[in-house]
């Protein structure tokens, strides 16, 4: 029988009877497949990004959604860079929201990325390495993430 401590769904409850809840969004089921692609969180960035980085993510399954960004042929190789970069956005936003810091902002993250990612189609010869950053490109058919 619980006790009248334990009828509120606080975390530690939650956790106990292993339902794990969108901090974000409080949608009943946060799993990753939630938190980067279905929240409503992460949709303000993907909306964003088809605008800023010509990147629109296909219908996915959501056991083999991963799996199928990296294989599926409709993805180049320019997408999974957006898409990985976007994901790591969205997750440093959900980060800081779940961490009583401020969200991430989609525009201007879009801004950023895009930015960013420039850098990586920069001809091998103009980017050695970049000023002031110490970053240098990684080989041929290889994909580098600093983190």
């Amino acid at each position: 029988m619980a006790s009248i401590q334990e009828i509120l769904p606080v975390e530690s409850i939650l956790k106990h009877r292993h339902i794990a809840r969108c901090k974000v969004c409080l949608h009943a089921d946060e799993d990753l497949y939630h938190a980067l692609i279905k929240c409503t969180h992460a949709k303000m960035f993907w909306r964003e990004a088809r605008e800023w980085l010509n990147v629109k993510l296909l219908d996915l399954h959501t056991t083999t959604w991963s799996q199928d960004i990296l294989c599926d042929p409709r993805f180049d190789e320019s997408d999974h860079a957006k898409i990985i970069t976007l994901m790591w956005v969205i997750w440093t936003s959900r980060n800081n929201i779940t961490h009583d810091r401020a969200s991430l902002d989609p525009v201007v993250s879009m801004k950023k990325t895009r930015e960013a990612l420039a850098i990586l189609e920069l001809p091998r010869a103009q980017a050695r390495t970049l000023p002031g950053f110490g970053w240098c490109p990684p080989d041929e058919g290889c994909i580098k993430i600093n983190t």
